[in-house]
């Protein structure tokens, strides 16, 4: 006698189920797929970390330039300007080490002159601005392939070439 709402199985039937291959070979393509996933972390884990450089190395560009501003316009190599590993300044290229925080990026400001001087450019200076990382404790660069990014541009003087006869003691200074 059987309850009522209950199914009937009569004994000897087969009911509906995996088999134990079944399960193994589900199994088995479940641990491949995750195992090809898992093999993608690290590609993705480098492609994160060289877009946070370039992100950051924009930003340790784009302060040398401002810290250019209002330089004298001459052959020079500054003073090695330091940043965190956000791309926050932690010395103003005049400050010794030790510096107020960790340095992790160091940018190298040189103002060169021409082999030979372009057209038409009385005041134009080639500036390159070289950046390195990561620094050790003293600010020297570690590691091999560095400078990692190397940026030339011109720079001008803010005045025209009739400035020194208006002020014979002018001395030109960068604007870009």
């Amino acid at each position: 006698m059987t309850r009522r709402g209950a199914l009937s199985v009569p004994p000897g039937t087969d009911r509906a189920a995996f088999t134990l291959p079944e399960i193994v070979l589900s199994l088995a393509i479940i641990a491949t797929a995750f195992v090809a996933l898992l093999g993608t972390i690290p590609a993705g884990l480098t492609a994160a970390r060289g877009a946070i450089d370039s992100t950051v190395v924009a930003l340790v560009v784009e302060d040398a330039q401002n810290q250019l501003k209002g330089q004298l316009l001459t052959v020079a190599t500054l003073a090695p300007l330091y940043y965190d590993q956000r791309g926050l300044p932690v010395s103003n290229g005049a400050a010794a080490l030790p510096l107020t925080a960790q340095p992790f990026y160091r940018a190298d400001i040189t103002i060169g002159s021409w082999p030979t001087q372009p057209v038409n450019t009385s005041g134009l200076r080639p500036v390159r601005i070289a950046v390195s990382w990561p620094v050790d404790a003293n600010g020297n660069p570690v590691g091999t392939g560095n400078p990692k990014v190397i940026i030339p541009f011109a720079a001008t003087p803010l005045t025209g070439p009739s400035w020194p006869a208006i002020d014979p003691t002018y001395a030109p200074k960068i604007e870009f």
